[in-house]
């Protein structure tokens, strides 16, 4: 594991990289999940982000509220969501 989590690091030391994580989805530079890619049964509060007007906004919303899941699928901030 260590020799994965060093390219894991070389990796995002490089800006604009973005990541795919299995049964995430991809991450920005900054490490917050901008494509939902988790099973039906997650729950608990994660990092997402959004693209807005060229810059990432990004919050913490809970993965296993469905209003919060059917907002980010619509591209929106879910009511609720705290900024990061």
């Amino acid at each position: 594991m260590d020799i994965a989590h060093h390219v894991y690091s070389a990796v995002w030391s490089h800006p604009g990289v973005f990541c795919k994580a299995d049964g995430e989805g991809f991450s920005d530079e900054d490490g917050f999940t901008i494509v939902w890619q988790f099973g039906e049964k997650v729950t608990g509060p994660w990092n997402m982000g959004l693209l807005r007007d060229g810059r990432w906004v990004h919050f913490e919303m809970d993965l296993g509220n469905e209003q919060h899941r059917k907002a980010f699928g619509r591209g929106d901030v879910p009511d609720g969501a705290q900024l990061v």
